[in-house]
């Protein structure tokens, strides 16, 4: 069955209520929530005079939904868990939330012991849906399996409202299936729950666009926009014409604001982009870079001594703090005060949390040292101020609902400065408005660099936005003491401004990055640009620091001149004879990964030779013949290190000549503590007879992992707990090896740790 004959299905799993008094009601329109029914629940009582705040509305009316809802990908995408229909009257009612199934251990189907629960409500008569906040009377706000909690509140987070927009449903009409992978997107970030989007046509034939349907983005489903077009049964034109081309808005409920969209189309569809009577398409991408607003007004409106009001819900994935892929950098977009007080974590954002236990926090001085703690003695570090950003992490959403705080003052121009430290900075938009980044460059020196956003997937991108609320690494190339910022309705000069990152990008570089599954993660580039430089240039793109990415792909380029030697793209005049890079490859994932290589064709066809050499094993992979290697699953969070050589078979000869070792060497087991395997490699400089073995900790000879002859070069053997009976403990490995022309006798013992 197609996906777009499974739409207009909708399946309706009736509520669990356990009302005291429980009267019949009738529902004739649902919101469209569905669960599963799991071996475990947690209950959670809502009184019939518990309070309510719902907007304007404070009441709740019969046949109002009540839902609770989880993160089911650690994304921020809510997933219903369980709802109860409000009976209405004195009547509480009680509602199931349905956790894990511990008969399946690979599917996640509801609460984890300890997540936290997030409500809505929908009511019914308006159709509308509100995020709320629920407290709790006794009991907990965590799921538990088998708990109880009694509400005592529910209050309005942020209310969806409906776009100014207006159609009329005819009875030709045309389906546009919008999947959730399109991830539609405003100015480089996703659009939220609660966010519309909209078909329009040319109503004038003069760009007038008229809305021919439009459908609310929920981010858990596949949603449908029906473009209503011409009814044949009337004279005038009611919306689209026969092969019409689409247009496309995108309204944000957070600001209140319309944008312009570009959508690009799935071809297989016989439609795609084009109005036709009963005809389907199916977007592929959907991206708004431009605000409906008149860009001509240059008026620069400087904010005063005034107040701005703070709203936002930072999620922290799963809420595990000790999963570093749940870190955020966030900032806030004002002076840094509340109510003539200083803003701190402890006192406001977490206020009755416990420091290092319920959350914790860093901080990066830019020594380029390590990140310094949330501590008692450093806690003055944590002082929010325009511009500034932490790195956070916390069992509980950051909530901030209507709090008023002071706006930054702008200087007459419209612009504002933020600080900066000598390489990275972690910075902030002090702005409550997203700024275009590009508007900085040329305030800025025709900065070259980008800023970078930890997503949350613990991944860093560039984006394309500003964002309030989020926190940026930036690193100052141009050794600038800050950073202008310009106020969000400022126009700023829109002089053609260089962009090295798009010119190397857009000229075929070679990509590499690890495939877990279907996550390409951490992308990095090798470009050869005309003019560019062996050593650092604008060409030349920095890799953010790396301490909470839990995978990470960097080339490591020591001649650079410069401290800081991690880059994202090494940009390089060209080939010539050969280049060599350094790359380095950390991932802690408990499964096999693929580092790929994409682009090679261009270079190779050349008659080049290009070589991936892991400088530990010393093992050649021959990149012309397989563009992918495969990586053992790893808990390390050290790198492993490689060289890329590429170029004429005459420097690949070089290259090999100078990585055959010249010494006996055996290294220190990986991973190392290990379980279930583990990998033991070793040098030899000559060819030899080679013993490795295993002996416990009393000297004992456990298992002999191997013994034969071996030619000089790189070599190694892996440990499997489903090979050898080890037990949990401390271990030893030796190494004796023999040069078959009995000129050298070498022996060396290293240790290692098996956990179970």
């Amino acid at each position: 069955m197609k996906w777009y004959s499974v739409f207009l299905f909708f399946l309706f799993f009736p509520a669990f209520i356990f009302p005291l008094n429980s009267p019949s009601v009738k529902i004739d329109t649902t919101p469209g929530w569905t669960y599963t029914i799991t071996n475990t629940n947690a209950s959670i009582a809502i009184p019939y005079n518990i309070s309510v705040k719902i907007g304007s509305d404070t009441t709740l009316e019969a046949g109002d939904y009540i839902g609770v809802f989880y993160d089911s990908t650690g994304t921020g995408v809510l997933a219903c868990a369980g709802y109860a229909i409000w009976v209405g009257g004195a009547n509480s009612v009680n509602l199931a939330a349905w956790g894990d199934d511990q008969d399946t251990k690979t599917i996640k189907e509801g609460f984890a012991g300890g997540e936290q629960y997030k409500w809505k409500i929908w009511k019914r008569k308006t159709g509308q849906f509100y995020d709320v906040y629920a407290t709790v009377a006794t009991g907990f706000t965590y799921y538990g399996d088998g708990g109880l909690s009694v509400l005592s509140a529910l209050v309005t987070q942020g209310t969806t409202v409906l776009p100014p927009w207006t159609y009329t449903k005819t009875a030709n009409s045309h389906i546009i299936g919008v999947p959730l992978n399109v991830s539609p997107t405003i100015s480089g970030v996703a659009i939220q729950s609660g966010d519309y989007i909209g078909v329009f046509y040319d109503s004038t034939g003069s760009g007038g666009y008229a809305c021919g349907g439009y459908q609310m983005w929920n981010g858990i489903s596949v949603i449908a926009v029906i473009a209503y077009g011409d009814d044949d049964a009337t004279a005038t034109k009611e919306g689209f014409s026969t092969k019409e081309v689409f247009k496309w808005k995108i309204w944000s409920h957070s600001d209140g604001k319309q944008y312009y969209a570009a959508a690009t189309y799935d071809k297989t569809q016989p439609n795609d982009s084009l109005f036709a009577i009963n005809g389907v398409s199916v977007l592929t991408s959907l991206k708004a870079p431009i605000t409906i607003t008149d860009t001509t007004d240059t008026t620069i409106v400087v904010p005063k001594d005034s107040v701005i009001v703070l709203n936002c819900d930072v999620a922290f994935g799963t809420g595990d703090i000790t999963k570093s892929v749940n870190y955020r950098m966030i900032g806030l977009p004002c002076d840094g005060t509340l109510d003539a007080k200083t803003i701190t974590l402890d006192k406001t954002i977490f206020y009755g949390r416990t420091p290092n236990i319920d959350w914790t926090a860093f901080y990066d001085d830019g020594s380029g040292g390590d990140y310094i703690p949330y501590t008692d003695a450093t806690k003055d570090k944590f002082i929010f101020k325009p511009g500034k950003a932490f790195w956070v992490i916390s069992k509980y959403d950051m909530l901030l609902s209507q709090v008023n705080a002071k706006a930054v003052q702008a200087d007459k121009n419209g612009i504002y400065k933020i600080g900066l430290n000598k390489e990275w900075t972690m910075i902030s938009n002090p702005f409550a408005q997203n700024v275009d980044w590009n508007a900085l460059v040329a305030l800025n020196s025709n900065i070259t660099d980008p800023i970078w956003d930890f997503n949350e997937q613990g991944e860093y991108v560039v984006p394309s936005g500003f964002v309030s609320y989020r926190g940026y690494y930036f690193y100052n190339r141009k050794g600038l003491d800050s950073l202008k910022i310009p106020i969000p309705s400022k126009v700023v000069n829109k002089q053609k401004v260089k962009n090295t990152l798009n010119t190397v990008l857009l000229n075929d570089p070679i990509k590499i990055y690890l495939q877990n599954g279907a996550n390409a993660i951490s992308p990095v580039y090798i470009s050869f640009v005309a003019g560019a430089d062996d050593n650092l240039d604008d060409f030349d793109q920095f890799s953010p620091p790396s301490n909470f990415e839990s995978s990470k792909v960097y080339f490591y380029n020591e001649a650079l001149n410069s401290s800081y030697k991690n880059l994202y793209i090494d940009a390089r005049p060209g080939i010539e004879n050969g280049q060599a890079y350094d790359l380095r490859v950390k991932h802690n994932i408990s499964n096999s990964v693929q580092l790929k290589f994409e682009g090679l064709g261009k270079y190779t066809s050349a008659g080049n030779e290009i070589y991936l050499i892991n400088k530990r094993s010393l093992k050649l992979y021959n990149l012309k013949e397989s563009s992918v290697v495969t990586l053992a699953a790893s808990s390390s969070q050290k790198a492993d290190e490689f060289i890329i050589a590429i170029g004429s078979q005459e420097y690949f000869k070089e290259v090999q000549a100078n990585i055959v070792p010249d010494a006996f060497v055996l290294n220190q087991n990986y991973p190392n503590p290990f379980n279930p395997s583990t990998t033991i490699s070793w040098q030899l400089a000559a060819d030899s007879k080679v013993t490795v073995k295993i002996i416990d900790i009393l000297g004992r000879e456990k298992v002999v992992l191997l013994n034969e002859t071996q030619t000089v070069g790189a070599h190694s053997v892996q440990v499997s707990l489903d090979k050898n009976s080890l037990s949990s403990g401390v271990y030893f490995y030796s190494i004796t090896a023999k040069t078959l022309d009995g000129s050298k006798d070498f022996h060396s013992v290293k240790k290692m740790i098996l956990l179970k």
